[in-house]
């Protein structure tokens, strides 16, 4: 972390370091201020031209300016790397770093007098590499908005009674306590800002978590690109359903007792400090005592490790109720038959299911999910975001294109210029590490839609321990080249004209280094119509998988590299 504040230079000694005069020459001995053993002179006349504009707003300078000899740094006394207080450097400037560093110019100029002073602490600090826009609220966020965050706490321990969620129980005979916490979040509804807030128990201290069964699967990605291309195909509209507090929807406790093989449930758990008075003015609970009473669960609330599966339970239940039956190849892909013919395919991840059907079957599934859920269903058609990705279908061709363009401007490049003069094979700071992996998972999140970047992330995952200046330069330019390519990237699902036919196009790639290899392998599965194919002309096909991996079989040839990869898209 750092400040900056003005100060009367008067009051500090002035910086003992040589300058160099109008010849280029110290004035003192020469002392080696760069890696190339450049003095400051030499080192201005040969990068003035890579400055930029920075350069031409000046008048033109055959000497460094003075914010370069102008320098000081006062340590604070008995200093201790290892401590975590407010422990800092102080880096004075003068008046030439108006010009030069600061971005940020104030609007009145220094006088002779005065100097810049940076005060770096050792805490450190932290670069935003990926800017979220609806984060978790802060302390200050949390008092600034306190009869938001009230009313929010309120409504979620209202859901909770409601939906028979806990009740009051005694203390003393209570065994399996554990406490909970508050997760406040900003959230997006109609287009408003508000404050949502969720109850937490702390599950990792249930005592009976590890006798739970916790398996809940999800669609895998194949499965929805599968129901996209479904959708187009057979000309229907996409969809979208969210359930509202769908763990709390889920099996309860009592529900999943009567099952076979499955064990008795009995959690309690305590409502975080200072959440009794909001407590106590729900129905029911006007008299609870902290001391003496607890909160029995009678579902699996947010936080136990069997919420997930005892919701994916009830949600196959109903849908098994509708008439939808899952497929043997994803057990989440579900489809609908009605008068013998197919009239709706569904993929469900948790609580979001996204699919496509006729008109009648659509309307017979989400008119009974809403009446089994209490009405609490969002649905959403043509255009909206699922799992992170942006779907939208055109209402006239009834395309689909997935993207991530909303992501992509969460993203922001690594700052790299404390490694203007570095080597390009150095390791960098652990700051700078921290941010190359933060903004490497960012990128990585964007191979589901965008096929063309796969190669590069999984190359560049290979240096997430030891990153070098060279790779977050390399980081850097794949996110930049993200951005510029701006709406051509992504997946386009349009209908395919005749009989359709899965092809599959594999690569393979090897680098002999001096003491290992490199071997990267590659996959493409697309849906065509079944045509022939001739070399250089172009065909229209779905993406329905693709992967870009590092080769499992030891190789040390680029053939034997290929002669692996061609049947791994089989297995």
């Amino acid at each position: 972390g750092s400040e900056m504040c003005i100060r009367d230079s008067s009051s500090t000694a002035a910086a003992n370091l040589p300058i160099p005069d109008t010849d280029g020459e110290d004035s003192d001995a020469t002392i080696d201020y760069d890696p190339q053993n450049l003095n400051f002179t030499d080192y201005w006349n040969t990068t003035t031209e890579s400055l930029g504009s920075a350069t031409t707003e000046i008048e033109d300078r055959s000497y460094p300016p003075d914010c370069i000899h102008d320098v000081k740094c006062d340590m604070v006394d008995n200093y201790d790397s290892t401590s975590t207080t407010d422990d800092y450097v102080e880096v004075e400037f003068g008046k030439g770093l108006s010009q030069w560093l600061v971005l940020d110019v104030p609007t009145k100029p220094l006088s002779d007098g005065e100097a810049y002073v940076v005060r770096v602490y050792a805490a450190g600090a932290t670069e935003v590499v990926i800017e979220k826009v609806m984060n978790n609220l802060t302390v200050d966020e949390c008092h600034k908005h306190e009869a938001e965050v009230r009313q929010a706490i309120y409504d979620e321990l209202e859901r909770w009674r409601k939906l028979g969620g806990f009740k009051r129980t005694n203390r003393a005979t209570a065994d399996n306590v554990v406490d909970s916490r508050w997760v406040l979040k900003w959230k997006s509804v109609d287009g408003k800002r508000i404050i949502k807030a969720r109850l937490t128990v702390r599950g990792y201290k249930d005592q009976q978590a590890s006798e739970l069964q916790t398996y809940a699967g999800t669609a895998t990605r194949w499965s929805q690109r599968i129901v996209n291309f479904m959708v187009v195909q057979k000309q229907w509209r996409l969809f979208s359903a969210d359930v509202g507090q769908a763990f709390l929807r889920g099996l309860s406790f009592k529900q999943i007792q009567e099952m076979d093989g499955e064990v008795h449930r009995d959690v309690q758990f305590t409502v975080p400090p200072g959440s009794v008075p909001i407590l106590q003015t729900l129905t029911g609970y006007e008299d609870f005592d902290p001391i003496r009473e607890v909160l029995a669960m009678l579902r699996a609330g947010f936080g136990l490790k069997d919420a997930p599966r005892l919701w994916q339970k009830k949600l196959q239940q109903v849908l098994e109720k509708i008439g939808c039956r899952s497929l043997c190849a994803d057990s989440k892909l579900y489809i609908l038959i009605l008068h013998g013919k197919l009239a709706l395919i569904m993929s469900s991840h948790v609580d979001d299911l996204k699919g496509g059907g006729t008109t009648e079957a659509r309307e017979l599934v989400l008119t009974e999910l809403k009446k089994m859920f209490d009405g609490e269903l969002k649905v959403q058609l043509d255009s909206f975001e699922c799992l992170g990705v942006m779907h939208e279908q055109c209402p006239k061709t009834l395309e689909i294109w997935t993207h991530q363009q909303h992501y992509v401007k969460q993203l922001k490049p690594i700052n790299v210029d404390a490694y203007v003069m570095a080597d390009l094979q150095s390791e960098v700071s652990d700051q700078t590490k921290q941010s190359f992996q933060s903004l490497l998972g960012g990128v990585a999140w964007m191979t589901q839609t965008c096929i063309a970047i796969c190669i590069y992330v999984a190359y560049l995952q290979r240096k997430g321990k030891a990153p070098t200046v060279k790779d977050v330069r390399s980081l850097n330019r794949l996110l930049g080249w993200i951005k510029k390519m701006g709406t051509k990237l992504g997946i386009r699902y349009r209908k395919l004209v005749g009989p359709i036919k899965l092809m599959v196009i594999t690569d393979a790639a090897f680098k002999a280094l001096e003491y290992e290899g490199l071997a990267m392998r590659g996959c493409i599965v697309v849906a065509m119509s079944r045509v022939a194919l001739k070399t250089g002309e172009k065909f229209q096909c779905s993406v329905l998988d693709f992967y870009a991996r590092k080769q499992t079989h030891v190789v040390r040839s680029t053939f034997a590299c290929l002669l692996y990869t061609s049947p791994s898209p089989r297995d």
